[in-house]
């Protein structure tokens, strides 16, 4: 019973997290990318922190079965982000136009 109540808990700070910072930031680096744009140094150490996050909750989300689809959509948004700013960065003009 403990363990449940820490867990939910944790669960309710982790949401309230995701809801006001993590979220909107994701939203904002998407857009950002969805335009072109490369990523910044601070860009990627919320990338890197945030997903630090999540490797260090992944047995608590395999205990709840209900979070492990707001989970899987976060992890699937990640790698969106990852992706699109990997193709941002090889392309050429994009480089050629952030160096001007």
């Amino acid at each position: 019973m403990i363990r449940l109540s820490a867990d939910l808990s944790i669960l309710t700070v982790l949401n309230e997290r995701l809801v006001e910072q993590r979220l909107p930031k994701l939203d904002y680096l998407k857009h950002r990318l969805d335009r072109g744009e490369i990523l910044d140094d601070y860009d990627i150490w919320f990338l890197e922190n945030a997903l630090a996050d999540a490797r260090r909750n992944t047995t608590l989300v395999e205990r709840h079965p209900e979070a492990q689809g707001i989970f899987g959509s976060l992890l699937h948004l990640y790698k969106e982000i990852m992706d699109l700013a990997v193709a941002n960065e090889k392309n050429p003009a994009l480089l050629a136009a952030t160096n001007s």
